[in-house]
């Protein structure tokens, strides 16, 4: 299975991956008129977005392989106007031109509720998502309604799990090999329910 392309959020004038979230998405296109279909292997959802927060949690900028019911529509940008954004070519990275909408600086407050775990400085282990022990900063993001309620510095669970916990197995893949007990422990650390 080829890893997943993950969400950034802007956070403290730095980069950070969604690890987590109390809810699958903190953003659904299809409430937006999108079509979103597997463009790449390593985006199964089709598509991809990047977030920010100070005060409030906001969409930033989105790139959706929007489905416009026909192969050649698809090839270019066809997505709905979004908050009066039309969607474009992205011309970033390569592995971003893989979407055929690019919707830049959308700003989309949103209302999510919940807590988000976000990391950055991922360690080089062969995994096939990136669960929040890969990262050396992670950080825990209580969300009410949209309004950051407050931000937990969680880098010394990343560590204690790393050192505790991870193996590797019969194909190299780093797993995560905790007990019952053990998983108690760490799902009680987060508000966040982990998927562990």
């Amino acid at each position: 299975m080829t890893m997943q392309k993950t969400d950034i959020l802007l956070f403290n004038d730095a980069e950070y991956h969604v690890s987590d979230s109390t809810r699958t998405y903190l953003f659904e296109p299809k409430d937006y008129g999108l079509n979103p279909y597997t463009c790449v292997t390593s985006c199964y959802r089709g598509w991809k977005a990047r977030y920010a927060i100070s005060e409030r949690l906001r969409l930033q900028d989105l790139w959706v392989s929007h489905d416009a019911g026909h192969p050649v529509k698809n090839r270019k940008p066809n997505g709905p106007e979004i908050e009066g954004v039309l969607p474009q070519e992205s011309t970033d990275s390569d592995d971003l031109k893989s979407f055929n909408c690019y919707y830049p600086q959308i700003n989309i407050d949103l209302g999510f509720s919940g807590a988000i775990i976000i990391g950055k400085n991922s360690l080089k282990l062969r995994a096939r998502h990136l669960p929040f022990w890969v990262f050396e900063q992670v950080f825990e993001l209580v969300v009410e309604q949209g309004k950051l309620i407050s931000a937990k510095d969680k880098s010394y669970l990343a560590e204690r799990v790393r050192q505790s916990y991870i193996g590797n197995n019969s194909l190299g893949y780093v797993v995560f090999n905790p007990t019952g007990k053990d998983i108690k422990w760490l799902t009680d650390s987060f508000v966040t329910q982990l998927r562990v």
